[in-house]
């Protein structure tokens, strides 16, 4: 078996599973952050589904998501989760297993996390000091492109596509880390790391590579401070704002990971009440980016500035 830590979690899975953090690495940087000892939840991912589950998409239906039993029918295989504890799969007979760790890390960690009253927010987390934020957004809206930026100012990575919120003892929100690697599209590799070992493409329809960290990495969570969430539209002026009221919440809605699956869920109880307590603490950034027009660097400067009015502490 191998051991490994996720979202302040350990994975314990009989598959090995490269871009993880190790349970050994990760206990050494809980040591260099002077955390001791710390009572982790354990989720197990094993091979193995029963054979009702495997007819479950015998009517057209590809999914399902419950409290105690979500699950996920796709090309490359079959994925139950149980309890917020346990993610069981098997690949298909036409399946490739070659892809069968993306859907364990995206759908079978989310609904772990929507099991456990998580919410796993599509995103990039980011950090500087004990300050997180996460750079959301609609698809193509230049994420990848404004947490290079961040990045570059001297930002530190926590987790990139997905990250989770979790609300604290203080009832504050908290990012916690993913994995210290980089998903990025090939321009984006073009541009910052062309010639960069350690490179691993990852295809997905979107000619995307994983990309190892380099820099300072942390296994521990960090309270959230800002979200600045990104769209584009048919016009010529960027427009950047707080938002707030019931438009913040339906951005927060929209920012969660497997949107198309969840539906109207994100509006029922306990997926919706976790939206409004989010939206409830933490400030968020909107910003509506002209369509092909190059405003990266103007929304760079002028959302860093209204993220670092939310930091305390050292930055």
């Amino acid at each position: 078996m191998y051991n490994y830590r996720m979202y302040g979690m350990r994975i314990v899975t009989d598959r090995e599973i490269f871009q993880l953090l190790t349970e050994e690495r990760a206990l050494e940087l809980d040591a260099r952050e002077g955390i001791k000892n710390a009572v982790l939840p354990v989720v197990y991912i094993q091979k193995g589904v029963s054979e009702e589950m495997k007819t479950r998409d015998k009517d057209g239906q590809k999914w399902g998501i419950d409290s105690k039993d979500s699950w996920v029918s796709n090309n490359t295989a079959w994925i139950n989760v149980l309890d917020g504890e346990r993610i069981c799969y098997e690949v298909k007979p036409t399946g490739e297993d070659s892809k069968l760790n993306s859907y364990l890390l995206g759908f079978g960690m989310a609904l772990i996390a929507l099991q456990k009253g998580i919410l796993p927010i599509h995103s990039s987390g980011i950090m500087k000091g004990n300050n997180a934020i996460l750079i959301s957004g609609d698809s193509g809206a230049g994420k990848s492109s404004l947490t290079a930026e961040y990045i570059e100012s001297g930002f530190d990575l926590m987790a990139d596509d997905v990250t989770y919120i979790k609300k604290g003892e203080d009832d504050m929100p908290y990012a916690y880390p993913a994995f210290p690697y980089q998903k990025l599209c090939r321009n984006e590799v073009e541009k910052r790391h062309q010639g960069e070992e350690g490179l691993v493409y990852i295809g997905e329809e979107k000619d995307k590579f994983l990309v190892p960290w380099r820099g300072n990495y942390t296994a521990g969570s960090r309270p959230l401070r800002a979200i600045v969430f990104m769209s584009k539209y048919d016009g010529n002026e960027l427009k950047i704002m707080e938002l707030k009221g019931f438009e913040k919440y339906m951005v927060l809605g929209r920012a969660l990971f497997m949107l198309a699956l969840l539906r109207d869920k994100v509006h029922q109880k306990d997926i919706g009440e976790n939206v409004m307590w989010l939206a409830s603490k933490v400030p968020v950034i909107g910003v509506l980016r002209p369509d092909g027009k190059d405003t990266l660097a103007e929304i760079t400067r002028e959302t860093m500035e209204m993220v670092e009015k939310y930091f305390i502490g050292d930055i």
